[in-house]
């Protein structure tokens, strides 16, 4: 979304899409483009399917801590967040345990401030098998509870997405599993970066009709 004192412009594109426009200002033109930074995945189609089991730390704050590697060096504990997008480090962690800032001399040792602006724009992750490359980090201030910062669903577009809480395992599948008995399918419903499911609530013998939060949100360190 574009916004001025005047007029906004704002679009939905897909994976992969980008949008052009114009905007005229005092006779002047002025080229933008709104472009999806996720990237276009077809791992619906992998035969056989794939499908990666990765080992979770569940905090006391309930938040779902993965092992990850930045740019083939530094490891860092990411807490999946499924009411963020992309991917975002701490700016402590960012000095302390990645080479993020290596173009910046004097922020290692303190003895200059660092500029999270100016960081790295092009990164590699790992987090278990699967790895994604020419990824945007994104510094912010707070992160869950025994993180480095937060990976969002987003990340792992075009997936499936499995968190077993009593094996403490991530699993990442390219297609959908068959459903285990004891459990429903429901349709996600997406508000900005929430997820919410609608279902029914019966509370007493009252049945209540809405909208849940799914949220692997986090707590302030």
């Amino acid at each position: 979304m574009l916004k001025t004192d005047i007029d906004s412009i704002q679009t939905i594109i897909a994976p992969g899409e980008k949008f052009d426009f114009v905007v005229v200002w005092n006779g002047d033109s002025c080229f933008n483009r709104f472009q999806s930074e996720l990237p276009v995945t077809k791992f619906r189609a992998l035969e056989p399917a794939t499908h990666d089991t990765i080992p979770f730390v569940l905090t006391d704050g309930n938040n779902i801590i993965l092992k990850a590697v930045l740019n083939g060096t530094d490891s860092i504990n990411l807490n999946f967040d499924s009411g963020s997008h992309f991917i975002h480090l701490i700016e402590d962690s960012i000095v302390k345990k990645t080479s993020l800032l290596a173009n910046q001399p004097g922020v290692k040792n303190r003895t200059a401030s660092p500029d999270f602006q100016k960081i790295q724009r092009s990164n590699s992750l790992q987090v278990g098998n699967l790895k994604w490359d020419d990824l945007r980090v994104r510094p912010t201030k707070m992160g869950g509870q025994g993180s480095d910062g937060r990976i969002s669903w987003d990340i792992f577009y075009g997936r499936i997405i499995e968190i077993n809480y009593d094996k403490n395992q991530f699993i990442v599948h390219s297609s959908m599993p068959a459903i285990p008995k004891g459990y429903s399918k429901f349709d996600l419903i997406f508000n900005g970066s929430f997820i919410h499911i609608e279902g029914d609530l019966i509370l007493n013998g009252q049945k209540f009709k809405s909208r849940f939060l799914f949220d692997g949100g986090y707590q302030r360190s």
